[in-house]
């Protein structure tokens, strides 16, 4: 672990190409699982104070574009697949989340605030608050799609290119798609392998899935369930980032498959 003068700490010793990494607050965390992880033409940038950032185990390059502010928590699962950098800022004291095992293609984007506030002419009540962003387990992010504030996607469904899901929830094993996004698709699932560089003649092995197979990406409601909403609540009563790190560390003791899962 490395501290420096404002009590800011890096834990593990990743790979970093092109990569930036800067404190502009104190006491602050900066989390990797291991020093296996390879970060490629990145920034992660704590603009606040009391914030952490998690970064899992990966055997894919890790490519991010982290603003993170005060009292705010940023979660990278393991082994996620990132075709170009996904921008995350995360604000106004929220936090976005991020499972395992998905696939995020490129000029992808979340975050958790609108940036500047809006009110009501008749209440002048503000109306915009900032909301986390969660993404469950084995998630496929399509190419340039934008998740805003109080996005809730569940395990194994697909978003759409050129998506926008704003404060949407997502159940599992479905396809969005669309600005604003919409539900394309239903029971449905799908597998990591990439299908560029197929031809015909292979085309026949694919067009089925063997069903003992397939029960690893169908997910379903069970007691293992662990809602987004409780890991956001255990987060806002954290008063420190050595506390938000613990909430996200314990995570990693919740591994069942359908964790995440609502249909």
């Amino acid at each position: 672990m490395r501290t420096d003068e404002n009590n800011n700490k890096i834990y593990g010793s990743p790979k970093l190409t092109g990569t930036t990494i800067q404190f502009n607050g104190h006491n602050n965390i900066l989390y990797f699982e291991n020093d296996n992880i390879s970060i490629e033409n990145s920034n992660i940038i704590f603009k606040g104070n009391d914030s952490v950032v998690v970064v899992r185990r990966n055997s894919n390059t890790v490519k991010v574009g982290i603003i993170i502010y005060s009292a705010s928590a940023v979660y990278i699962g393991r082994d996620v697949w990132m075709t170009g950098k996904i921008e995350l800022n995360a604000g106004e004291a929220k936090n976005i989340f991020i499972g395992d095992e998905c696939l995020i293609s490129s000029q992808c984007s979340a975050r958790t605030t609108d940036s500047h506030m809006i009110y009501s002419i008749e209440t002048l009540d503000r109306i915009n608050e900032g909301r986390s962003i969660f993404i469950g387990d084995h998630v496929w992010i399509a190419a340039r799609v934008a998740l805003l504030k109080g996005t809730r996607i569940h395990s194994g469904s697909i978003i759409g290119s050129d998506a926008v899901i704003a404060g949407k929830e997502i159940m599992s094993n479905t396809i969005w798609g669309g600005n604003p996004a919409r539900l394309l698709k239903s029971n449905i699932f799908f597998d990591k392998a990439g299908t560029h560089a197929l031809v015909n003649s292979q085309l026949k092995d694919y067009s089925a899935y063997e069903k003992d197979k397939a029960r690893k990406y169908i997910f379903k409601n069970d007691s293992t369930y662990f809602s987004f909403e409780s890991i956001d609540e255990k987060l806002s009563g954290c008063g420190s980032a050595e506390e938000r790190m613990a909430v996200l560390l314990n995570i990693l003791k919740y591994s069942k498959k359908n964790r995440f899962a609502r249909v």
